[in-house]
């Protein structure tokens, strides 16, 4: 997956809106479009972690796919028995506490997919992960791209 510039200079008005936003679930909503545009792949994804110490889930405050016409999220007054348990998707657990990226290939799924996870800035006051689903691996400039979205987004 390359970032070329034609997409990059489209959306760059994306990211200066998401500058100027103190809603964080219209900030979530906003990186996972733009990033969705931007990178031209299948699906991002921004998940918080929620719940108590002694049960914590998942919370998915933002997820596009390319062509989406609008974001999809978990609605607040959700129960949160309903959420994802921690545990169901222990790959965004092991990218949120070692605070590293992890990229992957899915092999089982036809046609393969990568898969690229990026642990939300600590210093945003927000636990939570960045999934990036795509046909290619993301290449260094993607990556780039991923790193300066979430530095504007911990601002």
């Amino acid at each position: 997956m390359t970032l070329t510039s034609s997409n990059a200079t489209a959306n760059l008005e994306s990211v200066a809106d998401l500058t100027g936003m103190r809603d964080r679930q219209r900030i979530d909503a906003t990186m996972a479009q733009s990033l969705c545009q931007l990178l031209e792949v299948q699906r991002v994804t921004v998940a918080h972690r929620v719940g108590t110490p002694e049960d914590p889930r998942w919370m998915i405050r933002a997820r596009v796919g390319l062509g989406d016409l609008w974001v999809h999220s978990d609605p607040y007054w959700v129960p949160m028995e309903e959420l994802d348990p921690v545990t169901a998707h222990p790959d965004w657990l092991h990218c949120l506490n070692q605070r590293v990226a992890v990229s992957e290939e899915w092999s089982d799924t036809d046609p393969p997919q990568h898969h690229s996870l990026f642990p939300l800035p600590a210093d945003s006051g927000h636990e939570g992960v960045l999934e990036v689903l795509s046909a290619e691996p993301l290449d260094a400039a993607a990556r780039r791209g991923v790193a300066v979205m979430l530095r504007v987004y911990s601002n």
